[in-house]
């Protein structure tokens, strides 16, 4: 769905920069329980000695980029929305803040028009 990687993956710092970038800083009481959590995050949840992203979002990633202007993203405005958040609804950066796989079955991307039979 994408025009290019979300995440380059070169270090495991710049795939956790490229994760921030996508759905926002780590939560506190997710770094508290890293084991020394201060040689790769911020005290505000961005990665240590990593660029801080700017202009990446997840709806960027679905109309193009520079590398690839002539991209031009299948679906409709409404579906954009709605795949959006069902994306947005796995991406959590805390295990325990994310959807069990029955719940995601549940989402109306998977139910709605746009679903394969």
């Amino acid at each position: 769905m994408t025009a290019s990687l979300m995440f380059d993956g070169k270090t495991v710092e710049s795939h956790l920069a490229g994760m921030v970038a996508a759905v926002g800083p780590f939560p506190p009481d997710f770094i508290s329980r890293v084991e020394n959590p201060e040689r790769i995050f911020t005290s505000d949840g961005f990665i240590k000695d990593q660029p801080r992203y700017k202009g990446f979002s997840l709806e960027g990633s679905l109309t193009g980029s520079p590398s690839r202007p002539e991209y031009e993203s299948p679906l409709s405005e409404e579906e954009r929305r709605d795949w959006l958040a069902f994306i947005r609804s796995m991406l959590k950066l805390d295990p325990r803040a994310k959807k069990t796989a029955r719940k995601l079955l549940e989402h109306p991307w998977l139910q709605g028009e746009y679903a394969y039979p």
